[in-house]
């Protein structure tokens, strides 16, 4: 259920409390990104993070699942 352009208050309500939001950019081209959410998956024998990409009218604008070893 969450899609780019929703609002990020979305997220508490589907996900819970992130594990853990930056302030920062992870990029430095996205200027236009003030927070980045992110909520560590578990349950797998990889490791996986959501992470949302939020601009400072609150707006996601990006959204990414990293998956390691």
């Amino acid at each position: 259920g969450v899609i780019v352009g929703m609002d990020s208050s979305i997220l508490n309500q589907l996900y819970g409390e992130a594990d853990y939001v930056s302030y920062q950019p992870f990029y430095p081209h996205a200027s236009d990104v003030e927070k980045t959410y992110v909520y560590d998956i578990t349950g797998s024998d990889r490791y996986k993070t959501l992470m949302f990409f939020v601009d400072s009218n609150e707006r996601i604008k990006e959204i990414r699942l990293h998956w390691a070893d």
